[in-house]
Order: structure tokens, then sequence, then C-alpha cells
């Protein structure tokens, strides 16, 4: 943080620790990956929500909102169930902008003890940070890469802990027995296959990854994010994810005839199957062909 200081006094400085760093490279890990956006730029306004985890009410810090266009850049603390409530926090506070968002949870390299964010030199481990950067939505454009496709095959969760994030019956049994029936597997074997046959959430045109991260003894299972009473899950299963890679390079390359700049988000679940299988390198060395500026975090 200091020597950011130094470089950039008069600068919002925001950040967030990881489960990995983006770079031209490759997925890195213990480093420190930086993403500048000139002053020149665009406007820009930060904010803080304290007390995100579940059963607390956010404490809002900010000021002096810029209306507008613009996109959000936000990092959320890892662990303690916290993002649902920042999302909807940022929702009612930015209710009357038109903004994007991008960003994700904090993490810690696969250790599962602490995550922190920070914004300036104030450093947080229950809180959501964020900057509104006021530009032109001509300038930008927010990606959303899916490497898994749907499965004619579903789940319904009919006993959960939403809060917990915990479901312990699909389809009025076990979660972990109904869930390893749906793939013909055993149930021991049932942790290996959360990297290729996630759960998706249908919303609208978005199929919304919903990850599971722990096999519990009594065979609920744990997920990255709140599963609702009586959600209808469908199973995925990997896509061609080096043809989508490419996909999203043409996409981009069509939407604009200069890229400045590459902001990279990865969820804990891609760096850990790019990791078994090898593909990290290649994913993040794609995009040098739209620009040498190529950043972002694994969360």
């Amino acid at each position: 943080q200091k020597a950011l200081r130094d470089n950039f006094p008069t600068s919002i400085l925001q950040g967030t620790t990881t489960t990995g760093e983006i770079a031209p490279t490759g997925i890195k890990d213990e480093t420190i990956s930086t993403f500048i956006v000139p002053r020149n730029y665009a406007k820009a306004t930060s904010f803080v929500l304290e007390n995100i985890a579940p059963g607390e009410a956010p404490i809002q810090h900010w000021k002096n909102i810029i209306p507008g266009n613009g996109v959000i850049i936000n990092f959320s603390t890892g662990l303690n169930g916290g993002e649902e409530n920042a999302l909807s926090a940022i929702e009612t506070i930015f209710e009357n902008n038109n903004v994007e968002l991008i960003g994700g949870s904090a993490g810690d390299n696969l250790k599962f003890k602490e995550t922190n964010v920070c914004l300036n030199e104030n450093i947080f481990s229950n809180a959501s940070v964020g900057t509104l950067l006021n530009i032109d939505k001509s300038k930008f454009n927010i990606y959303k890469e899916n490497i898994y496709t749907p499965t004619e095959k579903y789940l319904q969760a009919t006993k959960v802990d939403v809060e917990k994030r915990i479901v312990y019956e699909f389809d009025g049994q076990k979660a972990s027995t109904t869930y390893a029936k749906a793939l013909g597997i055993k149930e021991s074997e049932l942790k290996d296959a959360f990297f290729n046959n996630s759960l998706g959430l249908k919303m609208g045109k978005d199929l919304i990854i919903r990850s599971a991260h722990t096999l519990y003894p009594d065979g609920s299972i744990g997920f990255y994010s709140q599963i609702e009473y009586g959600s209808i899950l469908g199973i995925l299963e990997s896509d061609n994810t080096k043809e989508i890679f490419q996909n999203t390079i043409n996409q981009i390359k069509n939407d604009f005839k200069r890229v400045d700049a590459v902001f990279i988000v990865n969820c804990i679940l891609r760096k850990i199957k790019f990791q078994n299988e090898n593909l990290g390198d290649i994913f993040c060395q794609n995009f040098k062909v739209l620009t040498p500026n190529i950043t972002g975090f694994c969360s």
C-alpha cells in the first residue's frame, strides 16, 4: 500500500486479497496485479459498505456519488457470506444511476482462513468496497464467459440453510446422494466432480453458476453462493474451453477497433480447473492479440 500511495499520492486505491493474479503471461500466485485508470479517462467515486455478513445491516460510507453512465469495480470480503447483502445494498445506492458492475470476492490462496479488501489506507475483513468510474458506455464492455453447458439433468433444493449456503437435500433426499446419482458416480467421487459438473441457475438469458466447495460428512453440500429453497438447478458439464476462449476474443475484436486494457475476474473454480488442465497460461496469453495491458485476479 505504501509503495502504491507514494507513486499515486492523490489517487483512489482499491484492493483485495486473491486466490491468484492474472498477468499477460498467465495466472500467478503471491504477486500483485494492478489496474490503473488515468484521471482524464474517467471521473471516479469510491464507497465502502461495512458489516456485510448475514444478519447484519450494512453500514454505508460514500459521498458525492457522480450520477450518470459508468461501471462499478467492486470487491467484497469472502468467507463471511456477505456478497448478497453487499450487492443488494449497491443496487439500492445506485438505483438512479445507469451503471454496470464487475468484481469478485476476496480470496486467500485457498487457505480459507481470512480475506481482506481495502480502500485507500483502510483494510476491512467484513466489507465491500467499490469505485464508480463515470465513463461513456461506448468505451467499455463487460463479457461473461461461461465454460459450461447445460445437460438435461436437474436438481431441486428441498432443504437448505440460505445464509450458511448449505444444501441438505435435493429432491427430498440427502444432497450428496441425489447429486452423485444424477452424475452416475459414487458419493465418494462427488467432490472431484464439482469442477466439471457445477450447477447452474437460469435467470432470464443468463446461466448463473452455483459452485459447490465442500462435501460435509452428513451428506450436505456447501456452496460459494446462496441457494434458495425450491430452486431448480441444472447440472452442467464442461464445454470446449479453448473454443470458448477464442469466441470471447473474436467478440471483443468485433466490438472494438482498439483495446487499451483488459481487466479479468476469474472465480476460484476456474482457477483450479485451469491449473488441473494446464489452461491458465493459454487463457491469459490469448488476450495478448488485443493488448499487452492484461490484469485481474482470481476470487
